[in-house]
């Protein structure tokens, strides 16, 4: 586009596109990018974490550029919550784009902010400027959060800890999560939404609808747009595509893949992992050291784990080395087992139903779906995860589950 042209129709004839906030245009001479706090990539300036619903920034956004000399609104996308504007300077009335998006963020709303130069022709850093305007301001413009005072509705749970735990780990990071981590669609879109630089769901076998599952917790969620774009871009917010010599033709939807755990290659398959999480519990794995093997071998730097430890002396002769396997509990530690673990709020039927050992055969000729197979103390955990190649570091305990993070 030529000078004069893009001064007298800087945005051409098409009507216009929505931005993809995920690829941003590259740093050039006119633009100014504003991320979220956390969020990875190169930005001339922050957005902190806003304390309001993406519909209601973006209303207090297009309130502001309502109120901004020689500023009209190009065209909205109320379902992606992004907008767009065409800002004039005042002499010689230089076109500039600027566009606002608003996602979905536990607690609120991240934002996202360009200003790009659309003609040739000094600015003095008037996109900047606005924005940096647009973001002081923008805290006043937004409806007040609830007082503190006001007690919490009591039938709204606080997160489940892993899902606190991963929230607290996922900003900037790439992460891997287990597939037979429970409600793996749901915890990927949170962690997309709470800023994770990407966000990929490892198994042995996808759903039989991989995108409706995606689509149904975006639902549920209300990040049906983050879920679209997933879908859409085949791995928005992920990890470049493999590289076609390890690509397989099978693969499913790039947001799930099922490459097996054995491969000796999958930490390639892969690409880079910063944090995988597994929070389906070793207690149901019959070989759980080869579990934890199978996980270093993704290549990933870091572990989130949840899984049940029981407190040493639950029971006469449990301690914190214990590693109990399942098979050879035998009827007494059965009997003794049971009201302790119910007293934790825990109910297992095969201690009652199977009390002389387990085996595959017998639990599903009793109808046990997911039985444990290792009653194991904290110290046998450690032990277990050095043993595989992991050293622990930081953990904290919930009821039977403790939660560990480790490092490769």
């Amino acid at each position: 586009m030529n000078p004069l042209t893009a001064w007298l129709d800087p945005v051409g004839g098409a009507p216009p596109r929505p931005l993809d906030f995920a690829a941003p245009p590259a740093a050039a001479e006119g633009l100014c990018l504003v991320l979220p706090e956390g969020h990875p990539g190169t930005a001339a300036l922050r957005s902190p974490p806003l304390p309001a619903p993406p519909a209601a920034v973006l209303a207090a956004l297009c309130a502001l550029a309502a109120e901004e000399p020689r500023c009209r609104l190009l065209a909205q996308w109320p379902e992606r919550g992004q907008a767009q504007w065409l800002l004039r300077s005042p002499l010689l009335r230089l076109p500039t784009l600027l566009a606002a998006e608003a996602r979905p963020r536990p607690g609120g709303a991240a934002l996202f902010l360009l200003a790009r130069r659309l003609a040739p022709g000094p600015d003095g850093g008037a996109g900047r400027a606005l924005l940096a305007r647009w973001l002081a301001a923008l805290p006043g413009r937004l409806p007040p959060a609830p007082e503190a005072s006001a007690p919490a509705p009591a039938d709204v749970p606080p997160d489940p800890p892993f899902l606190a735990a991963l929230m607290a780990r996922a900003p900037g990071r790439h992460l891997l999560l287990t597939g037979e981590t429970p409600d793996a669609p749901a915890l990927l879109l949170q962690a997309l939404a709470g800023g994770a630089a990407s966000a990929r769901v490892l198994g042995p076998r996808p759903p039989s609808a991989p995108d409706a599952a995606l689509m149904a917790a975006g639902r549920r969620l209300g990040l049906e747009a983050l879920a679209e774009d997933v879908i859409r871009a085949a791995g928005v917010g992920h990890a470049p595509p493999i590289p076609s010599a390890l690509a397989r033709s099978d693969a499913p939807a790039a947001w799930w893949r099922a490459d097996p755990p054995e491969a000796p290659d999958l930490a390639a398959r892969l690409g880079p992992v910063d944090l995988l999480a597994e929070g389906a519990g070793l207690e149901g794995q019959r070989e759980p050291l080869r579990r934890l093997a199978a996980l270093r071998r993704t290549g990933a730097r870091r572990l989130l784990l949840a899984t049940a430890a029981l407190p040493e002396g639950i029971i006469p002769g449990f301690g914190a080395e214990s590693l109990w396997p399942a098979e050879a509990l035998g009827a007494e530690r059965a009997r003794a087992l049971e009201p302790a673990l119910r007293a934790h709020g825990l109910a297992l039927p095969q201690l009652s139903q199977l009390p002389e050992g387990l085996s595959e055969a017998a639990a599903r000729a009793a109808g046990i779906a997911a039985p444990w197979w290792w009653f194991m103390g904290e110290a046998a955990l450690r032990d277990l995860l050095a043993d595989a190649g992991w050293t622990p570091r930081a953990q904290a305990r919930q009821g039977l589950t403790l939660l560990l993070e480790a490092e490769a």
